[in-house]
């Protein structure tokens, strides 16, 4: 878990570099918005069903992951010594003061209605998930009941808050818009689940066109080349590399987020990352 929270304040540093290498690639292929969504978003007038696709893209999404399994939050500074005074809040006891309005657009725009700022709130990603998965999100919210105690606002320690007077700690919001109209690329119709589930997921940590960043995250059109197909399901499954080797995140991630897609899913993801690879081989021949 150390591990996982280091990378996640590496992804709000990293989000800085995004607007200058990226500041010409953002008129690329636009996302249709809720176009393309995880399986199980046709649940229609099934508010049982409504709720359960939601529970699993809570999982899917890395709500989970930071605010712990339970939802009722966790403080970072306990994983690492660099993030004290960072809370992923108590979402059971948050959610019931927002209407579904304002709680969208904490998820999608990183603002809340009383807060200043939010911090590693994913919004950068968020703002790209379907409106089907997004109501079936907070529809799933809404079903918690309130547990345990309500979580401490952030305060920026000194170092983070040294880091951000420099710009190199964005807020949440001020992330979205280095994401907004930059996608992964768009190699067609066929690949559209796996560029969708890289869009809202793996673009987290791995920039909005995969193509990561030097001691950070890898260029994922390059990673898959290392691995077979089998290989990437399984770590993707399990969070285990060949051999059973521990990657560190990506481990984590694999056993706790990106386990909880559907086998098409996951295997539309390695298709559409397959592709990328392939057409910038044939690119750069």
């Amino acid at each position: 878990m150390r591990g996982f929270v280091v990378l996640l304040a590496g992804a709000s540093l990293f989000a800085c570099a995004v607007e200058q290498s990226n500041e010409d690639s953002l008129e690329g292929a636009v996302l249709e918005d809720a176009a393309v969504t995880f399986q199980g978003a046709d649940y229609g007038d099934d508010e049982a069903a409504k709720v359960a696709h939601g529970e699993r893209v809570s999982k899917v999404l890395l709500c989970t992951a930071c605010h712990t399994p339970t939802l009722t939050g966790t403080h970072m500074g306990n994983f690492d010594p660099t993030l004290d005074g960072i809370w992923a809040s108590n979402v059971t006891r948050a959610v019931p003061d927002l209407t579904d309005e304002q709680l969208e657009t904490l998820l999608r725009e990183g603002v809340h209605p009383t807060r200043d700022e939010i911090y590693m709130m994913p919004s950068k990603v968020y703002q790209k998930v379907s409106d089907a998965d997004m109501a079936a999100l907070i529809a799933y919210l809404r079903t918690l009941e309130p547990t345990g105690e309500p979580t401490p606002l952030t305060k920026l320690n000194p170092g983070l808050a040294e880091a951000r007077a420099a710009g190199q700690y964005p807020t949440s919001a001020e992330e979205v818009p280095l994401y907004a109209g930059n996608h992964p690329p768009d190699p067609g119709e066929e690949y559209a689940l796996g560029r969708y589930v890289a869009t809202v997921n793996c673009a987290d940590c791995h920039g909005p066109q995969l193509d990561g960043e030097d001691g950070f995250a890898p260029d994922l059109s390059q990673m898959v080349g290392t691995y077979s197909d089998a290989e990437l399901v399984q770590m993707l499954t399990t969070g285990e590399a060949p051999g059973g080797r521990d990657i560190g995140l990506m481990s984590f991630i694999g056993a706790n987020v990106t386990s909880h897609l559907t086998d098409e899913e996951r295997a539309d993801l390695v298709a559409y990352l397959r592709k990328l690879s392939e057409d910038k081989m044939a690119a750069a021949q």
